[in-house]
C-alpha cells in the first residue's frame, strides 16, 4: 500500500512508485506507458550533463501476400517532417529523440495501405511490418488528336490569364565556397 496524503496528484504518486532511474513513464490520452528509456552519451561522455536519450525503432517492411521486401519505403513521424526510408530489403533503423514517445509513426510505400502505431508500443522493437495492397482505380483517359499549332496558340493566349503581368523584385542569397 502507498503511503501518502489523500489527494495526492497520480503524477506524484506515478514518481515516487517509479523511482528508477531505468524506467520512464508518459501519459497518452487515458493510458499509462512504462518504458525503459535508452540513454547513450553524446559528444562528450565524460559529462553526464551533455547526454542524448533517444529511442531506436528497427524493423523489415514486407509485402503481406508474397513477404517480399519492399525497398525505398517511408517511414515517418505523422505530421513532423522527421522519418526515414528502407532499404532495398526493406530493413530500417529510426533513431528519435525521447520527446517524440507520445508520437505517431506511419509506414507507407505506393500501391500499399498504410500502417500507424503509436512509437510508445514501438520502442526498441524489431518487427516485420507487413503492408497490404492498396488497389485505386482511376478514371478512363480519353486521348484525343490535337493539332501542335492549335495547343502552343492556346498557351500564348492564357499567357496573361496565368502569369502576373507586374515586375516582381527577387532577393537571392548563395553560400560561401
Amino acid at each position: 500500500m502507498l503511503s501518502g496524503p489523500a489527494n495526492e496528484r497520480l503524477i506524484d504518486v506515478l514518481r515516487r512508485t517509479l523511482d528508477n532511474p531505468a524506467l520512464d513513464f508518459t501519459i497518452i490520452g487515458r493510458h499509462l506507458v512504462i518504458y525503459q528509456s535508452l540513454k547513450t552519451p553524446a559528444v562528450n561522455p565524460d559529462r553526464l550533463t551533455d547526454s542524448v536519450y533517444y529511442i531506436e525503432i528497427r524493423g523489415r517492411v514486407l509485402d503481406r501476400t508474397d513477404r517480399q521486401p519492399l525497398p525505398f519505403t517511408s517511414i515517418y513521424i505523422k505530421d513532423k517532417s522527421i522519418g526515414t526510408v528502407s532499404n532495398e530489403e526493406g530493413r530500417f533503423l529510426l533513431k528519435l529523440d525521447a520527446g517524440y514517445i507520445s508520437d505517431t509513426l506511419i509506414i507507407s510505400c505506393i500501391g500499399y495501405k498504410h500502417i500507424t502505431e503509436p512509437i510508445s508500443s514501438l520502442i526498441s522493437t524489431n518487427k516485420d511490418y507487413l503492408l497490404k495492397t492498396d488497389v485505386i482505380s482511376i478514371q478512363e483517359v480519353i486521348i484525343r488528336k490535337i493539332s501542335p499549332v492549335l495547343l502552343l496558340q492556346a498557351a500564348t493566349e492564357k499567357v496573361k490569364e496565368n502569369y502576373p503581368q507586374d515586375p516582381a523584385v527577387l532577393t537571392c542569397f548563395t553560400a560561401k565556397q
